[in-house]
């Protein structure tokens, strides 16, 4: 290879190179291959200069030795460029592997949450089993209360007092069996409404009543009270047996009291009635064998007419 062939081949490379670096991105690398053959070609320029020294003007020597530095300095600041982008791929890389391991760590833990959801929704009740939950029609929401305690001294004068027990709201309508396997929900709500109070209103109050509990209770039970004043008006009565489903009976037994302000206390028992295992009364589903009869609340009265009958014993 003659000296201006190489000079040449060094310049083109150069040349080459400028044309290049611009338009480089971190995944073109391997264009710049070009840049180590160019930096050979300076080296193999700088052997052959010597070679030369004695045979070539000291003019037209000076002006060869100046373009090779310039080549030499253009080469440098070549590779440097190369050294960075080097460092930036690098780099990228990097952050693509830690990436591609945060998706990797996502997609398990979806697929963990995924699982789980599923496990839950294969351990909820059926639809008709959440239907207490989901559907109760609720009374009005009030602040929450504590629970309340009527128990009272029994009051030895006849007709006042021990009639319920020794507790004496203005109205009460209980309900209760023996067996603690069994469960039965009361439910009141006035005649051609559909607003109720029963167990889940127990920390609600309706303009009629509320659920209650008896501290000194221990029989199974339920029971709701009016407990400021006889509210006037026509009401339904409700027995739901809840506990066990499917086909189930229970015996229970159960009355309304009224012991007004003005007037003279009234009991009426239901008697034994035999209650089966139904939807509740507000449910689609519901057939109406839930319904024990209708109570009048009328002039600090009470009356009682009754569609289930006490069985006979």
């Amino acid at each position: 290879m003659s000296f201006i062939d190489l000079l040449a081949g060094a310049l083109g490379a150069v040349v080459m190179l400028f044309i290049i670096i611009p338009k480089v991105d971190i995944e073109q690398m391997e264009e710049l291959e070009a840049l180590a053959a160019a930096e050979f070609e300076i080296k193999s320029l700088d052997s052959l200069l010597i070679m030369v020294k004695s045979s070539v003007p000291d003019s037209d020597y000076t002006a060869i030795i100046e373009q090779t530095q310039r080549l030499q300095m253009t080469i440098g600041n070549l590779r440097k460029d190369v050294n960075e982008l080097q460092g930036r791929l690098s780099q990228k890389i990097q952050e693509k592997n830690q990436l591609e391991k945060q998706l990797s760590i996502l997609e398990n833990q979806n697929e963990a949450l995924r699982k789980k959801v599923s496990d839950l929704q294969k351990r909820q009740p059926k639809a008709d089993d959440q239907a207490v939950i989901e559907e109760a029609p609720l009374a009005e929401n009030q602040p929450a209360e504590e629970e309340e305690d009527y128990s009272e001294p029994i009051d030895t004068t006849p007709g006042i007092g021990d009639f319920q027990m020794g507790f004496n709201p203005p109205l009460t309508v209980m309900i209760e069996w023996e067996s603690k396997d069994h469960w039965v929900h009361l439910y009141m709500k006035p005649k051609d409404s559909n607003f109720w109070c029963f167990y889940q209103s127990k920390r609600r109050i309706t303009p009629f009543g509320k659920w209650a509990r008896f501290k000194f209770k221990k029989t199974p039970y339920e029971a709701i009270v009016q407990d400021k004043e006889l509210t006037q008006g026509e009401y339904e009565i409700y027995a739901q047996l809840d506990k066990p489903r499917s086909g189930g009976e229970t015996i229970i037994q159960g009355f309304v009291a009224a012991n007004p302000k003005e007037g003279v206390p009234q009991m009426i028992r239901f008697g034994d009635i035999k209650v089966q295992s139904t939807p509740p009364p507000y449910h689609r589903k519901a057939t109406g064998e839930a319904l024990l009869g209708y109570l009048t609340i009328q002039d600090n009265k009470i009356t009682w007419d009754p569609v289930k009958e006490p069985i006979i014993q």
